[in-house]
């Protein structure tokens, strides 16, 4: 099952509910997913507000760097990314990877 990331955790719902991830081309379950709820968003609203006052204070080359290493662990897993993306979009492999390379463009 996929997670939700909230205070820098992976988590499911606080009610432990999931829904579906079906593709839609084929019909086929990819994975299920937790359904968050107002109390999950919440919690993810007030970990990035009182994340942010120290983000801010971080120096903007810092803050580039740690950006540019995310989107350099994106590219390492455009492969898989790009198999999951088709699975739950129903679209052609080609197209995901393609949409990924450009969003990975720094």
């Amino acid at each position: 099952m996929a997670t939700m990331f909230i205070a820098g955790e992976s988590t499911a719902s606080s009610s432990g509910q999931t829904y579906d991830v079906i593709n839609p081309a084929t019909g086929d379950v990819v994975d299920s997913a937790p359904k968050g709820n107002e109390s999950d968003a919440r919690a993810a609203i007030d970990s990035a507000y009182n994340a942010f006052p120290a983000w801010a204070e971080t120096a903007a080359e810092t803050r580039a760097q740690l950006i540019l290493k995310g989107i350099e662990a994106v590219k390492k897993e455009i492969q898989d990314l790009s198999i999951l993306l088709t699975k739950e979009q129903g679209k052609p492999s080609e197209m995901r990877r393609e949409k990924l390379s450009i969003s990975c463009t720094a």
